[in-house]
């Protein structure tokens, strides 16, 4: 969490499109899966390079999403906070341990499994909070003032 806010306020300056971000959101997993198979050697984890590649993504592709159509204002209330929080964390124990139900134990899964994760945590249950009201929405006026581009 505190790595996420430091690589979040050192990258503020930089502004990528989002057709930069979903390329780097194709090509991140490619690179690690591929580095993982020829220097990893059997000496690593194969589920972790999965998982990891899987979450980076979806996490990606969900923040391009998140940006574009969503922007949402956390609010100052704890209450709103709190239920958010519940919600938040029984969509990903659901994804998490759900689909280890109906998905076979293969790498692939599990890069499914934590990009669904990732992806649910970073657009879906923004979304989410948004339709139920416990979030506000960055109006239009704001969200183009700041740079941000609803289209790619």
């Amino acid at each position: 969490m505190l790595l996420s806010s430091f690589l979040i306020k050192k990258t503020e300056k930089f502004y990528f499109s989002n057709a930069v971000l979903v390329g780097i959101a194709v090509l991140a997993p490619a690179l690690f899966l591929t580095l993982y198979h020829f220097t990893a050697k059997g000496r690593l984890d194969q589920e972790g390079a999965y998982q990891a590649s899987g979450l980076v993504a979806f996490s990606i592709l969900g923040y391009v999403w998140e940006r574009a159509r969503i922007r949402f204002v956390i609010p100052a209330g704890w209450g709103r906070r709190l239920a958010a929080c519940l919600i938040g964390i029984i969509g990903l124990l659901a994804i998490k341990e759900g689909l280890k139900l109906v998905l076979p134990e293969h790498g692939w899964s599990d890069f499914i499994r934590y990009g669904l994760m990732g992806f649910w945590t970073i657009a879906v249950s923004p979304w989410l909070f948004v339709r139920l009201k416990l979030y506000n929405q960055q109006q239009e006026k704001a969200a183009k003032s700041s740079g941000i581009s609803p289209t790619m």
